[in-house]
């Protein structure tokens, strides 16, 4: 699930935009062109609520200094940065 509103074109793009997890408590929280996460963080969700139809999102202070970021897979590379 993402968190933000989208562009003119219907995608996210921008800063501060957040990809939930299916956990709902983590997220990564940064930079997204065109829906394709450029760099980004990981945080926890603290708080949400939800008011007229528009839901509200905390999220925890930066977590790590572990930069995540979008890279192509190949048929010899699944992903750069492994799962913890």
């Amino acid at each position: 699930m993402f968190y933000r509103p989208l562009d003119e074109e219907g995608r996210l793009s921008g800063d501060e935009i957040a990809f939930v997890y299916p956990d709902l408590k983590t997220a990564l929280v940064g930079k997204f062109e065109g829906s394709l996460m450029i760099s980004a963080r990981e945080r926890k969700i603290v708080a949400e609520k939800c008011g007229n139809g528009i839901k509200r999102i905390k999220f925890s202070e930066i977590r790590s200094e572990d930069i995540f970021k979008h890279e192509k897979m190949n048929e010899f590379r699944f992903a750069g940065t492994p799962t913890r």
